[in-house]
Parts: structure tokens; C-alpha cells; sequence
């Protein structure tokens, strides 16, 4: 099967706009003095709408293609499931980023160590095809 680089990029591309955008309203909507510990918090919840969208798009890609939890773990592939591995690699693309931007403590290298193991890994599971839910 040809990797299809177009899908590929529009997830990314969706997965670091959606997130820029979320965190952008949420920068509106919470008030702090202090500028670390509102970005801090803008960090968090942008961080825990990314774990309640990533839930709902698993609950979707498990619905349409029920094997990918049970027999055919590895050597499922559907669209969809490349298509939410893609925004996944956009939301590790974008935290990396946030988190070099704004962070300062010794904590963030752990971060971005974690990171960039899972967009490894989430990349190798795209370019290999074996995305299942990554």
C-alpha cells in the first residue's frame, strides 16, 4: 500500500492548529497573575481536551474496525485510525513546541524525552502501516 503523505500531513497539520487554537482560548478564558502559573494551567487543560478528543476518536476507530482490539491488533489498518495517528503526531509537534517556548525547568526535558519517543513511535506505526491506534 502507497503512503498516502496528503492524509498524513492534514492530520498533522490538524492536530497542531487544533491544539494552537485550544490553547489560544484557553490563554483568553483563565486569568492569572502569576504569567507562569497560567501557562501552567492553559498547559493542563489544553493536555486533558487532548486525552478527551484522542478518547473519543479511539472509541470511533474501535467501533468501525472492532478486530483492531482483538485478533488483528498489529496488521489492522483502516484511514481513520492513520488519519488520528497523524493528529496525534500534530499534539506531540505542538506540546514539544509549547513546552520549549515557555517551559524552564529541568521537568521539561523529561517531557519532551517523552515526546519524542512517542512521535517515534507513532511515526514509525504510519510509515510502516501498522497503525492499529498506534
Amino acid at each position: 500500500m502507497l503512503y498516502d503523505w496528503n492524509a498524513f500531513l492534514r492530520g498533522t497539520i490538524t492536530g497542531i492548529l487544533t491544539f494552537t487554537t485550544i490553547h489560544h482560548v484557553l490563554s483568553k478564558l483563565i486569568s492569572c497573575k502569576d504569567e507562569r502559573q497560567r501557562w501552567k494551567q492553559v498547559n493542563v487543560l489544553t493536555s486533558f481536551t487532548h486525552s478527551i478528543i484522542s478518547s473519543l476518536i479511539c472509541i470511533c476507530c474501535s467501533l468501525e474496525s472492532p478486530k483492531m482490539l482483538t485478533t488483528e491488533i498489529i496488521s489492522s489498518f483502516t484511514s481513520n485510525a492513520y488519519s488520528y495517528v497523524s493528529f496525534e503526531i500534530g499534539y506531540f509537534i505542538y506540546d514539544s513546541m509549547d513546552i520549549l517556548r515557555k517551559s524552564t525547568n529541568k521537568q521539561a526535558y523529561e517531557y519532551l524525552l517523552h515526546h519524542c519517543i512517542l512521535h517515534l513511535l507513532s511515526s514509525a506505526s504510519v510509515l510502516l502501516h501498522i497503525c492499529g491506534f498506534g
